[in-house]
């Protein structure tokens, strides 16, 4: 499903992806390891509107996140969408 769709997303798969909130869309070509930290993170699928929110680690399958892990998620979201907003605004 499209991820203009959503209002917050985020999408990893192993190679590129992209993060979503408060209307900034960045694509990723690194995992931000700061999501989600101690996690060797190979897929993730965000949505959590849809309550959509699985990862697989590298060496398993894909499983539901945690309260914890969908938290560390939304709030690397959010930090993101704020730091590309700064930087689009010239520091402000």
């Amino acid at each position: 499903m499209s991820s203009a769709l959503y209002s917050v997303r985020m999408l990893w798969n192993g190679h590129a992806g992209l993060a979503k909130a408060d209307g900034v869309t960045v694509n990723l070509e690194d995992w931000p390891s700061a999501a989600l930290p101690g996690l060797d993170v190979a897929d993730l699928d965000f949505a959590p509107e849809v309550r959509s929110c699985t990862v697989r680690e590298r060496t398993g399958a894909w499983r539901e996140m945690s309260a914890a892990e969908r938290e560390s998620v939304h709030a690397w979201l959010v930090g993101m969408a704020a730091a590309a907003r700064r930087f689009i605004n010239g520091g402000v």
